[in-house]
């Protein structure tokens, strides 16, 4: 009882740490493996992975199912989508779950995903008592990163398309976020009776961060709100903006998460329009949630290398400022 290795009399040693950030550097091992890898970080990865380096032949074996929407699953979510796209030809991945899009009511698909010794009844029973998210997850390895779990219909999406108001009618608010590289995504929100119209703006200047303040500030003025994550990359521009005394808005975890699903609420109403702009349309095609907080708010992920999320990001931050802080207008052209 209460013992964290094994010695054998060959000479092998068997430990078993807990999982932290620092647990495993310094040692050299010659085997890893890990049950419930969906729990494991990036800061414990970068902790056991390097101790592999100096062993020949070193192995790593990580077990594990597709993880909750609370749970980044990092470093297997990464992996996986790795042996999904054969781009990691040393890795070898072996998945039982059901196909993308299956019903989970078929029971071919039960058979599928579970080809160890799990009791009929006792599916039956999970799928009368678990959600139907859960019992997904849980019974049939369905991730809610696949392409089933897309966040937005893009039919309904494109129906929501329209005209960018005229030139001379300025936006109600301006929000700018830059994805991890640090290219810039500006976008702006104009309020109307009927909803909201977004769109990106000042494309001319993603790759050049002083041409884009330069255009933030002169369009902004001192009264049109410019909304910035307070955890985005972008946030570097506040000081800048503010020393021009421009009116900034600096949004918190918890801000986001009521951005994102007033955005989210406005597409499944009808209550938003956008410009059909490309980038805009790729990144709500492949966005993913993430989970704010315990009770349900999200973001948008950035972890998913595969879409840049940025424009997104800055759409639903121009929208939520001009709901929150903005106002209806008209006047001068500023973006002639």
């Amino acid at each position: 009882m209460g013992r964290e290795e094994i010695w054998l009399r060959d000479g092998t040693h068997i430990f078993f740490p807990a999982r932290t950030r620092s647990t495993l550097r310094g040692w050299s091992i010659d085997c890893y493996l890990a049950d419930e890898a969906q729990l494991i970080t990036d800061q414990q990865w970068e902790s056991a992975k390097p101790a592999l380096s100096a062993r020949p032949n070193a192995q790593v074996w990580l077990l594990g199912t597709a993880p909750q929407m609370s749970t980044g699953a990092e470093v297997f979510g990464r992996l996986r989508a790795a042996a999904h796209d054969g781009t990691d030809t040393a890795l070898a991945w072996v998945e039982y779950g059901a196909d993308p899009g299956a019903g989970l009511d078929d029971r071919g698909q039960w058979s599928a995903a579970n080809p160890g010794r799990v009791e009929l009844e006792a599916i039956e029973a999970e799928h009368r008592e678990l959600s139907p998210e859960g019992f997904g997850r849980e019974r049939l390895n369905i991730w809610p990163t696949d392409r089933t779990a897309r966040v937005f219909d893009m039919d309904a999406w494109a129906a929501l398309a329209g005209a960018r108001p005229a030139d001379g009618v300025p936006p109600s608010a301006i929000a700018v976020d830059a994805s991890p590289d640090r290219v810039l995504s500006t976008a702006a929100a104009w309020l109307a009776a009927e909803g909201t119209h977004v769109g990106l703006v000042a494309n001319d200047y993603v790759s050049d961060p002083l041409q884009a303040l330069e255009w933030v500030v002169q369009r902004a003025g001192r009264r049109i709100p410019v909304i910035i994550d307070g955890a985005s990359p972008a946030a570097s521009m506040i000081p800048h903006l503010l020393a021009q005394r421009v009116k900034v808005v600096t949004t918190t975890a918890p801000e986001m998460g009521r951005a994102c699903g007033g955005f989210t609420d406005d597409v499944l109403a009808g209550r938003i329009s956008h410009t059909d702009q490309g980038p805009l349309n790729a990144a709500v095609e492949g966005c993913r949630k993430r989970p704010i907080g315990q009770a349900g708010a999200f973001g948008w992920d950035r972890h998913d290398g595969s879409v840049v999320v940025a424009p997104l990001v800055a759409a639903t931050l121009a929208r939520h400022g001009a709901v929150a802080w903005g106002r209806r207008r008209s006047g001068r052209a500023i973006f002639a």
